[in-house]
């Protein structure tokens, strides 16, 4: 009996497929439960977002305007959206009382289309700044990975 070898493309071919198909495998397998079948939506939603800041170098009192683009894996209606910023003591305010956050974006339904959402927040204090997304939901934050930073001076 004589076997007949694949030729070196054909080898390439097969270990490109089987690699392609880890991560939807992986993805299909983490998004359903052990009593879900795959391909159907899990309990927990899972939001995708990103955000743009026109100047990561601000001058203090300098508008620093933000844009957001965010979906959802499904329809999700949401209370609330922010921009959270955090200084580098983690604090959400300076000393006066004046919050980091840019404004809340009110009400919102998210869903598979993209939004885009700008939003504009002065920071009259130099230093550095921690920012990420959250959501409120049935009176809880949540918060959104990742988190980046700018440096206000």
């Amino acid at each position: 009996m004589r076997t007949r070898q694949l030729p070196a493309k054909g080898w390439l071919l097969v270990a490109c497929v089987i690699i392609a198909a880890i991560p939807v495998t992986l993805l299909l397998t983490l998004r359903s439960g052990p009593d879900q079948p795959a391909g159907r939506l899990t309990a927990t939603p899972a939001l995708v977002g990103s955000v743009h800041l026109d100047n990561a170098h601000p001058a203090p009192g300098t508008p620093v305007i933000a844009t957001i683009t965010i979906r959802a894996d499904r329809t999700l209606p949401v209370d609330a959206m922010r921009l959270a910023v955090r200084d580098a003591k983690g604090s959400a305010a300076d000393p006066a009382g004046r919050t980091y956050d840019f404004p809340p974006i009110g009400r919102i339904a998210l869903g598979p289309q993209p939004q885009t959402i700008t939003v504009a927040h002065e920071f009259p204090d130099s230093g550095t700044y921690v920012y990420y997304l959250q959501y409120r939901r049935a009176g809880k934050w949540q918060t959104l990975p990742p988190y980046n930073t700018f440096t206000v001076g």
